[in-house]
C-alpha cells in the first residue's frame, strides 16, 4: 500500500493467480493479529495470525505463491509540515532542531502516551491520525497577561478545561478565580467555557473532520525565563519573550487533541477526571510560540503527520499477477529515491522513496542557486515505501514560480538528489 505498511513478497511465481486479496486486522486484549482472505474465491487463507516480529520474519506461511509482508509501526509522529503561512510553533533546539520529547518548545512527547488507559472501546491506545492545526489571530500583550481570543472566529475552538493540582487555596493565587472543581484527584475537569486560538482537523477523513480539543492548566510554581506565575483560565503558550511553556519539571499548559468530533455542546463523557477515566486523546502537545512577541495569525497552518499503524477499520487490498511480475515485491533492496510524479507538475507533486532499514529521514527542496526552500523531517521511519506530497510552496507558505528545482533525500548516510520542474 502507499504507506509501505502492508504488501506481499513472492515465493513461487508459478503459483500466483490473478485473484484479489484483502488483509484486515483484529484487536484483542491490546494485541493485534491479521487475517488474509482471497476475495475472488471467498476463502480465508489466514485467520487471526500473529503479527511478525519484523518484515523478514519467517513465521508467516506462504499462501498461493506469496507471503504477506507487514510493518507494524509503533504509535507516534512521523513528521511535520507547514502547508500555509508562517511557522509560529517552535520545537526543541530552536531555529533548526525538532523533537517530540521534552517540554521546552517541543511539540508532543516521544513516549506512546497519546491515549489514557487504552482509550474507549474500539480505539487502541495511541491511535493518532494526520492532524492539521489552523491557527487564529489573538491579541497578545507580549507579557504574561492572557491574550484575547475572538470566539466568533471560525478557527477559535471551545475546549474542555482540566486542571492539575487544582485545590483550594491554590498553589498559585491567580488560579483561585478559575478553579471550579477542588477535588484534587489529579487532572480534574473544570468547564467548557474557555477557548483556544486554533482548530484541529482529521485530514484522513473525507471531507476533513473537525476535532474536539481539551487543555490542562498546571497549578504549580513556575520557574524559568520570564518569572512570575502562570496564565490562568486559557490555553496560552507564551512567546519566548514572556517565557517558555515550562513550569518546574512540567509544562504550564497542555493541549489535547481528541479523536472525537468537535461540537460547541460539551459531551458529558469528557467531563471527568482525566487520569483515571479513559479519554480518546490522540495528541498531547506542549508548545511555545516562536520568536519574541509572535502571535498566532489567521491562515497559518501546522500539519502533524502520524505513523499509520494497523487498526480494525483498516483493509488493504491487492491483486497478484504472474504475467507482469518481475522480481520480488514489498521489500526494498536499498534506500532508493524515485522520480517525482507528475513531472512537470502544477501545483502538487508526489515524491516516493523506499527504505531498507529504519532511518531518520530528511527531504530538502532547493532552487538552482542552492537556496533551501522546503524541509520535511521524519524520525525513526520504518522500512518500506513512503510518499511525500509537495504543493510547490516554500516554508513560509508562498507559491514558487515556474522553474527547475531539486529534491534531496537523506536517510542515515544515504543521500540522493533528483531534478523536477514546476510549470505554471
Amino acid at each position: 500500500n502507499a504507506d509501505g505498511l502492508a504488501g506481499y513478497r513472492v515465493a513461487d511465481v508459478s503459483a500466483l493467480t490473478e485473484d484479489e486479496y484483502e488483509i484486515t486486522f483484529n484487536w484483542l486484549n491490546e494485541e493485534v493479529s491479521f487475517n488474509l482472505e482471497n476475495k475472488s474465491t471467498n476463502t480465508t487463507l489466514l485467520d487471526s495470525h500473529a503479527m511478525p516480529e519484523d518484515i523478514y520474519s519467517n513465521d508467516i506461511p506462504i499462501t498461493e505463491g506469496f507471503k504477506v509482508v507487514l510493518v507494524d509501526l509503533p504509535p507516534g509522529v512521523d513528521g511535520w509540515n507547514i502547508p500555509n503561512g508562517t511557522r509560529r510553533f517552535t520545537w526543541a533546539g530552536g531555529a533548526s532542531g525538532f523533537g517530540w520529547e521534552g517540554f521546552n518548545g517541543a511539540i508532543g512527547w516521544g513516549s506512546p502516551n497519546w491515549a489514557f488507559a487504552g482509550g474507549p472501546p474500539g480505539i487502541p491506545a495511541g491511535e493518532i491520525l494526520d492532524v492539521l492545526l489552523k491557527l487564529a489571530h489573538s491579541t497578545d500583550t507580549g507579557d504574561l497577561t492572557p491574550p484575547i481570543f475572538d470566539t466568533s472566529h471560525e478557527n477559535v475552538s471551545f475546549a474542555y478545561r482540566y486542571g492539575r493540582n487544582f485545590s483550594s487555596p491554590a498553589q498559585q493565587p491567580q488560579f483561585e478565580p478559575f478553579i471550579v472543581n477542588t477535588a484534587g484527584l489529579g487532572y480534574d475537569y473544570q468547564d467548557f467555557t474557555k477557548s483556544v486560538p486554533l482548530s484541529a482537523w482529521d485530514m484522513e477523513a473525507d471531507p476533513p473532520r473537525r476535532l474536539a480539543l481539551g487543555f490542562l492548566e498546571n497549578n504549580q510554581p513556575r520557574s524559568g525565563a520570564g518569572g512570575g506565575g502562570m496564565v490562568d483560565g486559557v490555553w496560552w503558550p507564551p512567546p519566548s519573550s514572556a517565557g517558555n511553556n515550562v513550569a518546574g519539571s512540567g509544562p504550564q499548559e497542555w493541549l489535547w487533541i481528541f479523536n472525537a468530533d468537535y461540537s460547541e455542546t460539551p459531551d458529558p463523557s469528557y467531563q471527568v477526571e482525566a487520569i483515571s477515566n479513559p479519554l480518546p486523546i490522540m495528541y498531547w502537545l506542549t508548545v511555545a510560540r516562536r520568536g519574541s512577541g509572535v502571535s498566532f495569525e489567521d491562515g497559518d497552518e501546522f500539519l502533524i503527520i502520524a505513523n499509520h499503524v494497523f487498526y480494525t477499520a483498516d483493509a488493504y487490498q491487492f491483486q497478484t499477477d504472474a504475467s507482469s511480475f518481475e522480481g520480488e515485491s514489498g521489500i526494498p533492496k536499498s534506500h532508493t529515491l524515485s522520480q517525482n510524479y507528475p513531472n512537470p507538475f502544477n501545483p502538487e507533486t508526489t515524491i516516493k522513496y523506499q527504505l531498507l532499514f529504519t532511518s531518520d529521514v530528511k527531504i530538502v527542496i532547493y532552487d538552482l542557486l542552492g537556496q533551501e526552500l522546503f524541509r520535511l523531517e521524519r524520525f525513526a521511519q520504518q522500512p518500506g515505501e513512503h510518499l511525500v506530497r509537495w504543493n510547490g510552496r516554500n516554508m513560509q507558505g508562498s507559491e514558487l514560480s515556474s522553474g527547475i528545482y531539486f529534491y534531496r533525500l537523506q536517510a542515515g548516510d544515504f543521500v540522493q538528489t533528483k531534478k523536477m520542474v514546476l510549470l505554471k
